[in-house]
């Protein structure tokens, strides 16, 4: 928008605003992952080897209650 206005389309410019905006999506995707836990369970079932009843979750222990109600939910 700002090259609209200023009438500098130069390719450099808008190489950086492509890489800006990439950036932007993919803080915007891990900040989703960090604080919304069901997505990230989601993404850990995609990724090969990697197992979906583990106790553990970034670091922190899943609580008994979180491990009984995902046993009685399989």
């Amino acid at each position: 928008m700002l090259a609209f206005f200023t009438d500098n389309l130069e390719q450099k410019w808008m190489n950086i605003a492509v890489i800006v905006a990439g950036l932007h999506g993919i803080g915007e995707s891990l900040s989703v992952l960090m604080v919304h836990s069901s997505y990230r369970n989601a993404v850990w079932r995609l990724i090969p080897g990697c197992s979906a009843e583990r106790d553990l979750v970034f670091g922190r222990r899943k609580s008994s209650k979180q491990i009984i109600m995902q046993k009685l939910s399989d």
